[in-house]
């Protein structure tokens, strides 16, 4: 096996796992409902995790396809398309996957800002309450 085709089937594995992160971001996504598309913490984490992991392989990616690169210098465009056929689907991945997890975040922060409004309203309510209730000492 020549130094390219070993290279060329290193760029295949680092396909191979994008395309497993692209199963479970469609899966993910399928998953919620119409009403609620935000994700549970549990699956924040686990996204966060496979964000980090397909950042690495995305490194990694690029290191071989470099060499790739410099070693079949005749096949310059097609080894460019496989490049950009990866970063763009890489790009897309992350983008929609960072998006779920800032909204669900949002979504989250806001439910606990309006539980805490209501919360001090209840509060402050119950203060009223209790004054206007209170013994005179006039």
């Amino acid at each position: 096996m020549t130094e390219l085709q070993k290279l060329v089937k290193e760029r295949g594995t680092y396909k191979s796992r994008l395309t497993i992160f692209e199963k479970f971001v469609n899966s993910l996504v399928a998953s919620l409902d119409d009403e609620n598309k935000i994700l549970k913490k549990e699956q924040i984490f686990d996204l966060e995790n496979k964000i980090a992991r397909v950042e690495e392989v995305m490194h990694d990616f690029n290191k071989v396809q470099t060499e790739i690169e410099i070693i079949d210098e005749t096949a310059n465009e097609l080894q460019l398309q496989e490049r950009e056929l990866f970063e763009n689907k890489y790009d897309s991945l992350v983008g929609i996957s960072k998006a779920l997890i800032e909204d669900s975040r949002e979504v989250e922060e806001s439910k606990s800002l309006e539980n805490n409004s209501n919360k001090s309203s209840y509060s402050r309510s119950g203060s009223n309450v209790s004054i206007r209730t209170g013994v005179d000492k006039r």
